[in-house]
């Protein structure tokens, strides 16, 4: 087998991370199928239009806490020295609200949640208080208008745009939707993936091994990669190193798939004939196809007409992860729609127990295992020999990133280190 040396010398140039991502930016345009679809199917879907609330919620003025409704300018000077007594003249619970109105120096019984009587400003907390006997009640505390009261609107207010378009619909925002009583949004479609597995050396982890074989683990890593909530995917299978079978599988992959992931194949060896293929194709326009991180350098996107990308992705398993989240991620937010894309991930602030060496021009993510010693956090860097040793993942906790204008960094130096991200999306 080629080494991965050699393989890096084949390259005629390499471009930065950030310029591969300044090209699908500026190649990249979002797709504009939408489907309206029940709130239950939503989570994770991308909304593509704004959504409108249709109502208040709370719907009333209510309280946030068990107590007394009171009107606070009655109990201004309350406190457990010189307590305020006040008439207790009803109670409000959830879906039995209190239907009078209070007078001066009137109290009504509050659950957390109930309507607000009318007349009342303010709720003291039931351990802020004092029965004196079953008409009466002592106030031991002053409390301010408003107070442990949620008003008319608070939440969502009607009218008000409570998602964006362009906005990921997390399961925090499907609440939210469902709280306003939305029961369908409007989404851009699932953006569809296809992945292509090639090499005559690859075999199925349930196949009998030999010495010249080589488990596949990416048909697992992809999938488990994606959320699938989110996208649409299909995996086309393994395929030999026989250009024609490689040119069949990926027609198929491209009647089906808005990005096709197509691993191995992507150098530049005697054997690596995805790039070539791939490159002669109908409508084919390189993006990139070598970026200078380490792990990952053989990575290539190509645009194959208006609006298809197929992905090189390399075959070690180690650079096709952070292919996936570095480049494959923020390819797949832009043709999904999403508008606000946040790509602060995570940190953890670590010492860096021993130095480490990187070369000059290259982006390098260095894979660490995080342990605490008197009470200060080291981060232990993962020793490493190629891009294929999963051990360097699943050993690790994270990993963090040496600039392209730095040769190394030393031992003792505070890093930033990234946890590992389990989803795109």
């Amino acid at each position: 087998m080629m080494s991965v040396d050699h393989i890096m010398r084949g390259f005629k140039s390499l471009i930065t991370l950030d310029e591969a991502l300044k090209r699908i930016d500026k190649e990249v345009k979002p797709i504009t199928d939408k489907e309206r679809i029940k709130i239950d199917k939503a989570s994770w879907r991308v909304a593509a239009e704004d959504v409108i609330a249709p109502i208040n919620n709370p719907p009333f003025d209510r309280s946030t806490v068990d107590g007394y409704a009171v009107r606070f300018e009655d109990v201004i000077s309350a406190s457990s020295s010189n307590p305020v007594v006040i008439e207790l003249i009803g109670e409000s619970l959830p879906g039995k609200p209190f239907e009078g109105a209070l007078s001066a120096y009137q109290g009504v019984y509050v659950s957390t949640g109930a309507k607000m009587p009318k007349g009342a400003n303010a709720v003291v907390p039931v351990e802020y208080t004092r029965k004196v006997d079953n008409n009466k009640v002592a106030i031991l505390r002053s409390v301010s208008s408003g107070e442990n009261v949620s008003i008319l609107g608070e939440d969502i207010k009607k009218g008000d745009v409570i998602l964006e378009k362009g906005t990921i619909i997390f399961p925090h925002n499907l609440a939210y939707l469902v709280s306003a009583k939305i029961t369908e949004v409007l989404v851009y479609r699932k953006t569809k993936i296809g992945v292509i597995v090639t090499g005559s050396e690859i075999i199925s982890p349930f196949d009998e091994m030999t010495e010249e074989k080589i488990i596949d683990s990416l048909s697992y890593l992809i999938p488990s990669m994606f959320n699938l909530n989110a996208f649409g995917f299909h995996h086309f299978g393994r395929v030999s190193d026989d250009e024609i079978e490689i040119e069949k599988c990926i027609e198929q992959g491209l009647e089906y798939a808005d990005v096709l992931i197509i691993t191995g194949g992507t150098s530049v060896g005697k054997a690596d004939m995805s790039s070539k293929i791939v490159s002669n194709l109908e409508g084919s326009k390189k993006l990139f196809h070598g970026v200078s991180i380490q792990p990952g350098k053989p990575v290539g996107i190509y645009k194959i007409g208006s609006d298809k990308f197929i992905v090189l992705l390399p075959g070690y398993p180690v650079s096709a992860y952070f292919c996936l989240i570095k480049i494959v991620k923020p390819l797949l937010l832009k043709i999904q729609g999403v508008k606000k894309v946040f790509y602060h991930e995570p940190i953890i602030k670590a010492v860096l127990r021993r130095r480490v060496s990187t070369k000059l021009g290259v982006r390098t993510f260095v894979r660490v295992k995080l342990f605490k010693k008197d009470e200060i956090l080291y981060a232990d860097p993962i020793h490493t020999s190629g891009s294929g040793l999963l051990s360097t993942l699943a050993k690790a906790d994270g990993y963090f990133e040496v600039p392209e204008n730095l040769e190394g960094v030393e031992a003792g130096t505070v890093v930033d280190v990234k946890p590992f991200e389990t989803k795109i999306i």
